[in-house]
């Protein structure tokens, strides 16, 4: 069958200030139900797996505002159009067709984009140390390897110590831009930003793996000398899977503000736009992916593909 959703949205349309303030707020309360997949907790593992998909497994409910507001004045020769968009969104896990041996693993009750993985403790610093720790199932640990939490306290890490460390989704998303317009010359800016969400280092140029070619935070990386300062864990020939977890010591808020558009516009006058018969003419110059603010703006300005650049250009409108 199908899954079902009801939702529940009510908005608020006004005007404000002389009409200056223009204001659009929706409030949404969305609930999924039925929604189809394998339910395998429902039959016994000797079956091999061997189990029908169904509409039972799982429920997911969603809620939250959006909203827009426009600020128009005109002061003088000088127009200001100054807009805003946004939106605030919360979910959560209904229920799942789950079980695990542990409570802080089950994903109901928790949002729908929780992140599980393991909460890292720093680098082992010798041999006595992992001797003297719980047991770590991801292959060879070596002093210089990440150190993870036993969160049942079984004296061994596995996929039983994974917990909620974060969330994929931003619950804060906004926009803002800005048009001033003076006689016949316009200065137009734009941003974009999202607060709430969590992201990770990947990808190797971070994560040093056997022989994947190494970048410069190699320098960074554990050694007997630089045990007390490293970032990074040690180098290998082999191929780290103890390191490569999804864990907290990979993991960065992912809070950012994105300069995104900054353009300035000049408007040939209509006397000489007639003598060259055209009907408009505008020269402008505009720059794009200005610049970023935020949690780990370091990782952002690099690019292991495609390059992060800056954009500049020079052009102009008309018509005949």
């Amino acid at each position: 069958g199908y899954e079902k959703r009801k939702e529940f949205n009510i908005g608020l349309l006004g005007e404000f200030f002389n009409k200056s303030l223009t204001l659009d707020v929706d409030y949404f309360n969305m609930r999924i139900t039925d929604k189809p997949g394998r339910l395998s907790n429902n039959y016994p593992t000797y079956q091999g797996g061997f189990a029908p998909y169904g509409n039972n497994a799982g429920t997911d409910s969603y809620k939250g505002l959006e909203f827009s507001a426009d600020y128009k004045k005109q002061i003088g020769d000088v127009s200001v159009d100054l807009g805003a968009t946004g939106m605030y969104r919360t979910s959560k896990v209904i229920k799942r067709d789950e079980f695990y041996s542990e409570n802080y693993m089950y994903r109901a009750g928790r949002p729908t984009d929780a992140i599980f993985g393991y909460e890292a403790l720093g680098l082992f610093q010798s041999a006595d140390e992992i001797k003297n720790s719980p047991t770590q199932t991801f292959g060879d640990v070596k002093p210089g390897d990440i150190k993870y939490k036993d969160q049942n306290g079984d004296g061994i890490i596995d996929a039983n110590d994974q917990v909620q460390i974060g969330k994929s989704f931003s619950p804060i998303m906004f926009g803002l831009n800005l048009t001033l317009t003076y006689k016949n010359f316009s200065l137009y800016a734009f941003g974009n930003g999202a607060f709430g969400s969590d992201t990770f280092l990947s990808g190797n140029y971070w994560r040093m793996d056997a022989d994947d070619k190494y970048s410069v935070i190699a320098l960074q990386r554990w050694t007997e000398a630089t045990k007390e300062t490293a970032v990074y864990p040690r180098l290998t020939t082999k191929t780290a899977a103890n390191n490569n977890q999804t864990s907290t010591f990979w993991e960065y808020k992912n809070n950012y503000f994105n300069f995104d558009k900054l353009q300035l516009s000049y408007k040939i006058p209509q006397s000489i736009c007639h003598s060259m018969q055209l009907s408009d003419l505008s020269v402008y110059i505009s720059g794009q992916n200005l610049a970023v603010a935020g949690t780990r703006t370091d990782v952002r300005k690099i690019s292991t593909g495609t390059p992060v650049c800056r954009y500049y250009l020079l052009g102009f409108n008309l018509t005949f």
